[in-house]
């Protein structure tokens, strides 16, 4: 590599990281905003775990941040090069287009490995680790689920309502329990109420929240028409009542995970063992819909091991996507001739949003026999080839 080859690559590198740097930021906002600020404004987190959730939301940007900074990276410093006439000066000096931009490719094929190490390994590392630390915080304080001066809802049927929180003590606490058919079938209303975190074994006993009430008054409705209003309603004053709710963890680091959550040689055995049908699922699988290998259709079997290869093959598209969108900005880069950087970031973002469109219209097919696994690579294969047409082109000029 030459002295013009490595100050390519320079200029390639900066461009690159500040223009990932640029949209790592922006996507991290906007995820701490939809799904993190809420929960620290409310106190249900503090400020050590607010940082440590947001440093775990970094690796699941790159991989959308990589494949726009790479394009971004490219059509600023080429179309720079290209306005002040200095990718002329190196075609005049005997310099062929293919080995201009060799240094280009050099990095591309380096955010190829990289992405790929961070779609298959970090990222669902890290995406276990933030899940895992929400639930680690719950379970440490318990009382964080319930924000004082908001209702807060379960799926179990009960509706709570504290007033402020003292510790691990919340104050003036109101409890509507629900039946079935959603009428309120009892009213609680205590002076405290204290919290705990019941961790079940995973099959027969689910995780829990234990809320015990303090000098609580208990209004208790028809266990037959709670509806009612006309019939009779028994209050009564206790000095303790407990609750208990199961199942409060769910979504939040469950054992489950979903598919893009597993690591590549994870995703090798559910495609080898099966993802939502097994041959001897656990009673904890079971819960969770995983079916028996026996009781399973040939359909279904089919349809379990596509959508465990459509990850994978997910996966690879988008980190070939960085060499893909590099084929194309390298040519538009040259074409454009501009210097201006935001001309060049509105044209990275246009092309990147339709490469991204291509690629999630895929996880639409949800028929297993139009195999989306394959699908998967057409935009890739496009980019690449109009990308292949536009240099070839360029070289011939």
């Amino acid at each position: 590599m030459n002295r013009l080859q490595r100050y390519l690559f320079g200029q390639i590198v900066v461009a690159v990281l500040l223009a990932m740097g640029l949209f790592i930021s922006v996507l991290v906002v906007g995820n701490v905003l939809k799904r993190v600020i809420g929960e620290l404004a409310s106190g249900r987190l503090d400020w050590g775990t607010f940082f440590q959730v947001t440093g775990l939301m970094i690796p699941s940007m790159v991989p959308y941040a990589l494949p726009i900074g790479m394009l971004t990276g490219v059509l600023i410093v080429l179309g720079r090069l290209s306005a002040q006439n200095e990718i002329l000066s190196m075609k005049a000096a005997g310099m062929s287009l293919w080995r201009i931009v060799s240094p280009v490719f050099l990095v591309a094929l380096l955010g190829v490995l990289v992405s790929f190490f961070i779609n298959f390994e970090y990222a669902p590392i890290a995406n276990d680790s933030y899940r895992n630390l929400l639930r680690g915080a719950v379970k440490e304080n318990p009382s964080s689920l319930l924000a004082p001066g908001d209702f807060t809802s379960f799926r179990q049927g009960f509706t709570i309502y504290p007033e402020e929180r003292d510790g691990n003590r919340l104050k003036n606490v109101w409890v509507w329990a629900q039946g079935k058919s959603g009428e309120v079938s009892q009213v609680v209303h205590a002076e405290s109420a204290t919290f705990a975190f019941v961790e079940g074994d995973g099959e027969e006993t689910p995780d829990a929240l234990e809320i015990t009430a303090h000098n609580a008054v208990v209004e208790k409705r028809s266990s037959h028409n709670p509806g009612d209003m006309t019939a009779p309603v028994s209050v009564v004053k206790m000095a303790s009542i407990p609750f208990r709710i199961e199942g409060i963890l769910e979504g939040l680091g469950t054992r489950e995970k979903k598919l893009h959550h597993h690591t590549f040689f994870e995703l090798m055995q559910l495609r080898q063992d099966g993802w939502r049908i097994k041959q001897a699922p656990t009673a904890e699988e079971t819960a969770r819909g995983i079916r028996s290998a026996a009781a399973a259709t040939p359909e279904e079997k089919f349809a379990d091991r596509i959508a465990v290869q459509l990850q994978i093959q997910t996966n690879l598209a988008n980190a070939l996507g960085v060499l893909s969108l590099t084929m194309l900005a390298i040519p538009l880069g040259i074409k454009t001739s501009r210097s201006e950087t935001l001309v060049n970031i509105a044209l990275a973002l246009a092309l990147a949003l339709t490469f991204y469109i291509l690629t999630v219209s895929v996880s639409w097919i949800k028929n297993p026999i139009y195999r989306p696994d394959i699908l998967v690579w057409i935009p890739n294969f496009l980019f690449q080839g109009i990308g292949l047409w536009l240099l070839r082109k360029a070289a011939r000029n």
